[in-house]
């Protein structure tokens, strides 16, 4: 009997250890929305962005990724955003444009989801909504950066400035250009505008020419200014070009040829930087996709990284609260510091732009605000 006992004694014993060893229960899964413009004019902003983030998703395994196209229309965007939020999406990376951006900003305080934006650089975008943030810098920054150039790397004095109509980016991206550059001793001496998917700059150019400008500024998107540095070489030959970082996409040399070469614009990524972090991401990125990353890529891959240093609590709240309070961070786009308004100041890098491709020429940095 007592051996029996002894027997029965070791079994529990064992069956209580068995107890003890519980595998431990996984995280819980997170639903993260995505918020692109996957097709429409700015389709190959999106398709960076989501290549990027793809990438990051590779080793986030708790992550559910929810992908929404909002082809950049602001309504189309503001329904996506709806779907995302209907869906129980706890966080949303996106939208890519400013104008998007506006159109959801007061839906994401709504419905308390907050959204990480890696490109709407508006600097109004995230005045005022707690549940807004980005990791791009902000237009005011870039502005000045080019305006700096300008004045000192290119010895500019006099130039155009040319603006899409109605579009938020390329107006507030002008005002401070041309507010650093007269503050630089600069002056704007001709303001243009034109429609999106314009085709036509012949009597832009032409008043260009007559103005006596040295560089036009051209804050717009590629489509545009594409067809624009084709017309320019045959209108206004040895015309240099300056525009932000809207221009960052293959899409600009396809469509401008030869013409491309020879201007400047604002990015926040150069895939050619010797930095650490830049090569690890570059090295991955070649080895997923067979070639290097653009910089929405890179912003892409940046805003769901920011993303993932929230993920602990995996509520909303929790995740407003950690992207609210965490004021530094370090991307493949730059180190980050971020303002109450979350946003970041991080260094503007400055590429020149070849038949085929750009490449860095210089980086403007800012000291603390």
């Amino acid at each position: 009997m007592r051996r029996a006992i002894a027997v029965l004694v070791v079994a529990c014993l064992a069956l209580l250890g068995c107890r003890h060893r519980i595998v431990p229960t996984p995280a819980p899964r997170v639903k993260v929305g995505v918020l692109l413009p996957l097709s429409g004019p700015l389709g190959s902003y999106g398709k960076a962005c989501e290549e990027g983030i793809r990438l990051w998703a590779e080793t986030n395994p708790r992550v559910d990724l929810i992908w929404e196209d909002d082809r950049g229309e602001a309504a189309a965007s503001a329904e996506a955003f709806r779907r995302l939020d209907r869906a129980g999406a706890s966080v949303v990376i996106g939208p890519v444009t400013s104008t998007c951006a506006f159109a959801v900003a007061p839906l994401a305080d709504e419905a308390r989801l907050p959204i990480v934006s890696p490109s709407a650089s508006h600097f109004d975008v995230t005045r005022g909504h707690p549940y807004v943030s980005r990791v791009c810098f902000v237009d005011p920054m870039q502005g000045s950066a080019l305006a700096i150039f300008a004045r000192e790397n290119l010895g500019v004095s006099r130039i155009a400035a040319l603006l899409q109509k109605d579009e938020p980016y390329t107006k507030s991206l002008s005002e401070a250009f041309r507010q650093a550059f007269h503050h630089l001793g600069g002056v704007v001496v001709l303001v243009e505008e034109y429609e999106a998917g314009a085709t036509d700059f012949g009597p832009i150019l032409s008043r260009v020419k007559d103005s006596g400008a040295e560089a036009l500024f051209a804050p717009g998107f590629v489509h545009e200014v594409g067809v624009l540095m084709k017309q320019a070489r045959l209108a206004v030959p040895g015309l240099r070009i300056l525009g932000g970082d809207g221009w960052d996409s293959p899409e600009l040399f396809a469509e401008a040829g030869p013409a491309a070469e020879g201007h400047f614009y604002t990015s926040q990524f150069a895939p050619t930087d010797k930095d650490e972090v830049v090569a690890r991401f570059v090295s991955s990125y070649r080895t997923r996709y067979g070639r290097d990353p653009g910089m929405f890529a890179a912003l892409g891959y940046d805003a769901a990284e920011r993303v993932s240093l929230c993920l602990a609590d995996g509520t909303r709240e929790g995740i407003t609260k950690t992207l609210s309070s965490t004021s530094t961070f370090r991307g493949v786009t730059g180190s980050m510091t971020f303002d109450a308004d979350r946003n970041p100041m991080k260094p503007v890098v400055i590429l020149r732009t070849l038949a085929d491709r750009a490449v860095f020429e210089t980086r403007v940095t800012f000291g603390p605000r």
